[in-house]
């Protein structure tokens, strides 16, 4: 049997979407940088977007953002689950019927 913590389900996405942010800001503030260099006079050498050292970070950056935004759906699908009852919540007690024993 499948469950999980709906509660931490929802917390760990919201802690996910706040690091999604982050690193989204992070790849925008190089990105931005990257393209004033490329018009920057005199031209840099070597060019900044062929620089090993700011290939490496956004390249990093691109597969972690990638990790977080597949790692959320993830998470969306299962709170999903969890909401429509096809995965139990641990959050809830449920309470069962017991039969009787005639014996």
């Amino acid at each position: 049997m499948t469950a999980f913590s709906l509660s931490a389900l929802e917390q760990e996405r919201e802690e996910l979407r706040k690091d999604l942010l982050a690193f989204s800001r992070a790849y925008d503030l190089l990105q931005q940088r990257v393209n004033e260099s490329a018009e920057a006079q005199p031209t840099r050498t070597p060019l900044l977007h062929q620089w090993s050292g700011t290939v490496a970070p956004m390249a990093a950056l691109d597969l972690s953002l990638n990790a977080l935004r597949r790692t959320l759906e993830e998470i969306d699908d299962l709170v999903r689950k969890i909401r429509v009852g096809e995965i139990t919540n641990i959050d809830l007690p449920r309470l069962t019927l017991v039969e009787d024993d005639v014996s």
